[in-house]
């Protein structure tokens, strides 16, 4: 699931919503540093926070229970109090995971997870086969031995490291704040400036005028 700006505040309002005296916090770890806050709104609005971090925690308590999330731990989710508010909020998030998830990202790690457990359920058959059947006999200089072991090696990790290159390039949950908050300063101070400028030009064509008239 990736969250980004508008989506992640959304996502923060459904889990207020049909609460009560609630207590919202958001924790977020980047670079060694860990953030704190009480609204995601200080995380997508201020130009001075990190851009965005995969290791997160949300955490909700209320009079009717309490939500945790954990993206550290492969988003966990636990939802705890009154009955009918715990399903009612299961539902809830769920549809917004569903929504925001990256369904190409998980079925691809699900497609090279399968594959890994397959090749090593083959390995596994063959080990364990009858002597019998293992009796084969071929001919190999180092070279070939050193080649073949590769091809073996690489036969047994390209879908661990095809998962891990994955969630490097693209992470399994990553939370974003919208990209436009870095330039926000710059545009504050192009306003300012424009302004200045448009006074003085203002104020020249005034005294010109003026001038003129006299």
């Amino acid at each position: 699931m990736h969250l980004t700006g508008d989506d992640l505040k959304s996502f923060e309002e459904l889990l207020r919503k049909d609460s009560s005296n609630e207590n919202f916090e958001f924790t977020f770890e980047t670079n060694g540093f860990s953030y704190t806050l009480d609204s995601v709104d200080d995380f997508i609005n201020e130009a001075d926070l990190p851009n965005k971090s995969t290791n997160y925690q949300i955490e909700l308590t209320s009079d009717e229970g309490e939500i945790y999330i954990n993206a550290d731990t492969g988003n966990r989710l636990r939802i705890s109090g009154d009955r009918d508010w715990v399903h009612k909020k299961k539902r809830q998030i769920k549809k917004q995971i569903d929504s925001n998830k990256r369904i190409l990202r998980t079925h691809a790690v699900k497609i090279a997870g399968a594959v890994y457990a397959f090749s090593m359920l083959g390995i596994v058959v063959i080990i364990t086969l009858p002597a019998s059947y293992q009796r084969i006999s071929v001919d190999l200089n180092p070279f070939q031995t050193v080649i073949i072991s590769i091809i073996f090696l690489i036969f047994l990790t390209w879908p661990y490291a095809l998962i891990t290159v994955g969630n490097g390039i693209f992470p399994y949950h990553l939370i974003k704040k919208d990209e436009t908050v870095k330039y926000r300063p710059r545009v504050r101070k192009l306003k300012k400036s424009v302004f200045v400028l448009l006074g003085v030009i203002g104020g020249v064509a005034g005294l010109v005028t003026i001038f003129k008239l006299l």
